[in-house]
């Protein structure tokens, strides 16, 4: 399969768009099936985390991949504004901020209606609020086991790591950080198989390589740069297994998969998790300057813009 791709320079962001010569019906033309939409959006990524890019500590064979062919075709926006597809899946999980659950269809997966959940961010819970009680980490610091914060971060503590706000209760509905990105994966194989039959638009938001940085143990010491380099495999993993379940289920030849970031990198971001800076200013004021510059979409290799 030859996946064309392209990068973009977006509001604050940086990605590729890889679609298998996608073509768009002209004008009075009826195509004969519209192509899905898959986009991957990591966290707190720069282009300096990708293989493609330039990194030599971190491998990232998958989204090497997609970026290795030029998307051919200029028309992207005019392409999704012409969609009709299938009831989107939308996956977005933000793990630094209370609460600490999985939410489905408006719903807490898992709650225990004896055990409710209660979140704060500006006010300690009172102790007559029923609900589990979780370490403060402000008040016990050791209860941070997993690893010690930097700054902030300090609050409710679950799993061993110290968040921003402060939670009770939800005992059962509380998610396991190390497999987050294999449960996500999991919902997402299932949407495009039972969608397989439809157009389908399909937004998968990670976690990574947001804090808390918690790679699954099998991507431990995967990358030379600790937790958030390890949590960039387990990303590239990610899309890799997208990809996968695209080609499974024979719709990888109809579908535009968009990568990109939300902004550029942060590293030292409130734990001790092996970084030691905050951001890195050369790289954020490049994208920066780009995006006053050109605004554009600038494609890989063939050198054509699209403005």
């Amino acid at each position: 399969m030859d996946w064309a791709c392209a990068f973009i320079f977006g509001a604050v962001s940086a990605g590729f768009v890889c679609g298998e010569r996608l073509e768009v019906a002209g004008e009075g033309e009826k195509p004969t099936r519209q192509p899905n939409v898959v986009i991957i959006y990591g966290d707190d990524l720069g282009y300096g985390d990708l293989g493609c890019y330039g990194a030599k500590k971190i491998p990232t064979p998958n989204l090497d991949r997609m970026a290795a062919w030029p998307q051919r075709d200029c028309a992207l926006q005019m392409l999704i504004a012409r969609l009709r597809l299938a009831p989107p899946l939308v996956m977005k999980w933000s793990r630094q901020t209370e609460p600490r659950v999985y939410l489905e269809n408006h719903r807490i997966v898992g709650l225990d209606p004896s055990d409710p959940l209660t979140v704060s961010y500006k006010k300690r819970i009172p102790d007559d609020v029923l609900g589990t009680v979780y370490p403060d980490g402000r008040a016990d610091p050791e209860a941070m086991t997993y690893y010690k914060n930097t700054h902030g971060h300090n609050m409710t503590v679950i799993n061993g790591v110290g968040r921003i706000g402060m939670m009770k209760g939800g005992k059962s509905a509380l998610w396991n950080d190390e497999e987050m990105a294999d449960r996500l994966v999991e919902k997402t194989v299932a949407f495009i198989e039972k969608n397989k039959e439809t157009p389908f638009f399909l937004f998968f938001s990670s976690q990574d390589i947001h804090v808390p940085r918690t790679p699954h143990p099998r991507f431990r010491g995967k990358s030379d740069l600790s937790y958030r380099g390890d949590a960039m495999v387990q990303l590239d993993w990610v899309s890799g297994a997208i990809l996968e379940a695209l080609k499974k289920n024979g719709v990888d030849e109809n579908t535009m998969v968009i990568f990109s970031s939300n902004n550029g990198p942060v590293y030292d971001d409130g734990y001790q998790d092996g970084t030691t800076v905050k951001t890195s200013s050369k790289e954020v004021d490049t994208m920066v300057r780009a995006l006053i510059e050109e605004g554009n979409i600038r494609f890989l290799k063939e050198g054509r813009e699209c403005h």
